[in-house]
């Protein structure tokens, strides 16, 4: 079990990965992203166009990109498409959000 101590640590690590995270944020809005893959992350192919690259930098072809995503309940091209790579982890992050958000509506 965490003590104090070890709870504090954590709670200034999740502050400042939050700042990196924010600081990343607002320079996504502000200045160009540079991709420079030069493989298919699913396939590991060259990649030639139509490439789908992601903030995170991981890149796609197209059609690796479609074959992944029937597989995780995308319904067409025009759809919003997340990394399948860091859907994951997005979605735990998601969660964790809603279940702050609805302990705030109950509790406070």
């Amino acid at each position: 079990m965490m003590n104090g101590i070890q709870n504090r640590r954590l709670i200034e690590t999740y502050r400042a990965e939050t700042a990196a995270k924010r600081k990343e944020m607002d320079e996504l809005g502000s200045k160009p992203a540079v991709f420079q893959a030069t493989r298919c992350f699913a396939c590991g192919g060259s990649l030639d166009l139509p490439t789908v690259h992601f903030l995170c930098k991981h890149s796609f072809h197209q059609r690796c990109l479609n074959n992944q995503n029937q597989g995780i309940g995308m319904r067409n091209e025009n759809e919003h498409a997340e990394c399948p790579v860091c859907a994951p982890q997005n979605a735990t992050i998601r969660a964790i959000r809603r279940g702050e958000w609805q302990f705030n509506v109950v509790y406070r």
